[in-house]
Parts: structure tokens; C-alpha cells; sequence
């Protein structure tokens, strides 16, 4: 039987964070969304044990 290596939190905190890197590639993204992006990486990769 298959047994998934992380939980459906970690694995749905896994999405965000490549998400918001995709979005932070944008060089016409807003300086201010850009800051509030680039936190929120920092906040998921701190929580997903990342940093």
C-alpha cells in the first residue's frame, strides 16, 4: 500500500511557496506586493523547515 512521505499540510505548503516563487519572477510585479510575497516565502520556508 502506498504511504505518502509528507502530510496534505506540508504537500499543500509545498505548492504555495513554488507558487509564490513563480509569481516573484514577475519584473513588473508592484515593490509592495514583492515585499509581501518575498514574506511569505520566508514564513512558509521557515514553517517547511526550509531556511
Amino acid at each position: 500500500m502506498y504511504q505518502p512521505n509528507v502530510t496534505c499540510a506540508e504537500y499543500r505548503g509545498e505548492q504555495r511557496l513554488l507558487s509564490l516563487r513563480r509569481q516573484l519572477q514577475d519584473p513588473a510585479l508592484d515593490p509592495g506586493l514583492r515585499r509581501q510575497l518575498e514574506a511569505e516565502v520566508a514564513e512558509l520556508e521557515r514553517l517547511l523547515k526550509m531556511d
